[in-house]
């Protein structure tokens, strides 16, 4: 969906809700899946010592 897209894009989720036209960020949570890769990158950055967005 357009708002997991730009959550896997490292889009802040206040910046989504807006976009998307939510009253509140929880709206905007219920609409942003992130895939299984966007996770692991995560925590790989978390690993290395990078920061995590």
């Amino acid at each position: 969906t357009f708002c997991s897209h730009l959550a896997m894009r490292g889009a802040h989720p206040v910046v989504i809700q807006r976009l998307a036209g939510h009253a509140n960020t929880q709206t905007t949570e219920v609409y942003m899946h992130l895939a299984p890769s966007t996770l692991t990158e995560a925590i790989e950055k978390l690993r290395r010592g990078d920061a995590v967005e």
